[in-house]
């Protein structure tokens, strides 16, 4: 058995006699990726070349996605379906295309989001929605129900008042 998200090794009471460092060297291998690994993913060769291109856990599993290659059509990343986790993606594309991150196998099931060309993106899945991790706008890029616009700040102090006084 294994976790759905990170698919690390559950293993039942004594199933690893003698064997125990099997699975655990393969889970802390997989952790060490969730928490530090990249996968660089050029949208203009195969097997990324067209779209939708569905991530597997194995490229899903890396807590970083860059994002290089000449577009000159949109493209849909899907991160597997019922697979939770975050990712920081760095869409470094030029051209004409978009990139849209969503979950599913086949198309897009939930939330949506467009990360902008030239730009860092933190984004999450409860493995069927995408969402960005901070309050942007639709406008900056977060479709369907996508993030909402941050409160305003609070009004900062006023400064003291000069003397008054007679001339």
């Amino acid at each position: 058995m294994v976790t759905v998200n990170k698919g690390l090794a559950q293993p039942a009471h004594g199933s690893y006699v003698d064997t125990w460092d099997v699975p655990v060297n393969a889970d802390w291998g997989l952790l060490d990726q969730a928490l530090g690994s990249s996968i660089s993913i050029n949208l203009g060769t195969a097997p990324y070349a067209t779209s939708p291109v569905v991530l597997t856990q194995a490229d899903a599993v890396n807590q970083q996605i860059y994002l290089t290659g000449a577009l000159t059509s949109n493209f849909v990343i899907l991160i597997p379906q019922s697979v939770g986790g975050a990712w920081i993606v760095n869409n470094s594309t030029s051209g004409t295309g978009t990139v849209t991150f969503g979950v599913g196998s086949i198309t897009a099931i939930g939330t949506t989001v467009l990360v902008q060309q030239s730009a860092r993106s933190y984004i999450y899945s409860d493995g069927t929605n995408i969402q960005f991790a901070d309050d942007r706008s639709a406008g900056s890029g977060a479709t369907g129900a996508g993030g909402s616009t941050g409160a305003t700040g609070p009004t900062g102090p006023t400064g003291p008042t000069g003397p008054t006084g007679r001339r």
